[in-house]
């Protein structure tokens, strides 16, 4: 059985009524403000920034995603979902019960500070027919919508876990598999690494650093409406490799990718596959080499 809410968050979240049409209204550039405040400390003595919601509360939620929206840099979302899991007697895992919270991860392109959004949807109401809930509405747009980037290790996982758990089939089908980034598959095409490649495994790579994991968090009661500090911070710590991982990774070479004339300048870094050869494919690479500036002879 849930805990109820405190006056003082349910005040925080019950909100004048938005219309995202409105995009430079009193409400949303409250939830703008909102969105840039609330940080927690880092097992790196650094400083992750979030901001956390209750699904339920439909007005909160739907504010807080037109924000992100509007500060994502290059509309890049890292998405993450957690949820919680049911052991055996031999501590093996023996059920999964739905996503409880789905993380929102962002570069904040007003002042470039990482961020997330961590919503929880433990509280959404589920239907006794069997139906699939829905989401809220700026939510379920978001995720359908293939002008935003989604980016994660394993968005597949976390895709086909949200379309069994709510009423989503429809819309992934909207994007036709656009604005999907699997990082492993970028990892690939960026020759940083193969396509099994894990989140940490991923961050240690590209920074040569990795998260210190809670796993008291990991395994803890995401259906809750009183979330933890440390589900918080374990939420967004997450969301937030993602993005940070899409973005490092965008600055390398698309080895998938044929060089334009234009782009075959002095200096450049190349790969070179054979006639039979398949660009996409790292292990078909012939050789690499240096453009270098035509001398006359």
């Amino acid at each position: 059985m849930f805990s109820q809410t405190t006056q003082q968050e349910t005040q925080s979240f019950t909100r004048t009524r938005f219309r995202p049409c409105v995009r430079h209204s009193e409400n949303w550039t409250a939830y703008r403000r909102e969105l840039q405040t609330g940080s927690s400390r880092c097992s790196d003595s650094t400083h992750t920034q979030f901001a956390w919601v209750l699904a339920a509360v439909k007005t909160g939620v739907n504010s807080k995603i037109y924000a992100v929206l509007e500060l994502a840099k290059d509309r890049v979302i890292g998405l993450d979902t957690e949820w919680k899991v049911t052991f055996g007697r031999q501590n093996q895992v023996i059920g999964q019960h739905p996503i409880g919270c789905i993380q929102l991860g962002y570069v904040d392109r007003s002042d470039t500070v990482e961020k997330a959004l961590l919503i929880y949807t433990g509280t959404v109401k589920r239907k006794t027919d069997g139906t699939k809930p829905n989401l809220p509405q700026a939510l379920s747009n978001l995720l359908g919508d293939s002008s935003i980037t989604l980016a994660a290790v394993n968005l597949s996982g976390n895709i086909s876990k949200l379309k069994k758990d709510f009423n989503l089939d429809s819309t992934f089908a909207r994007r036709d598999g656009e604005g999907l980034v699997d990082l492993g598959d970028y990892a690939v095409r960026r020759s940083v690494a193969d396509r099994s490649v894990g989140l940490q495994s991923l961050l240690g790579i590209l920074f040569k650093k990795r998260i210190l994991k809670d796993r008291s968090a990991l395994f803890s009661d995401w259906n809750t409406r009183n979330p933890t500090q440390e589900q918080n911070q374990y939420g967004a710590e997450d969301a937030i490799s993602h993005v940070r991982c899409y973005f490092a990774m965008e600055e390398k070479p698309d080895l998938s990718r044929r060089l334009n004339p234009s782009d075959a300048k002095p200096g450049t870094v190349v790969d070179i596959v054979p006639r039979n050869g398949n660009i996409a494919c790292m292990a078909s690479r012939g050789a690499t080499g240096i453009i270098e500036q035509a001398t006359e002879a």
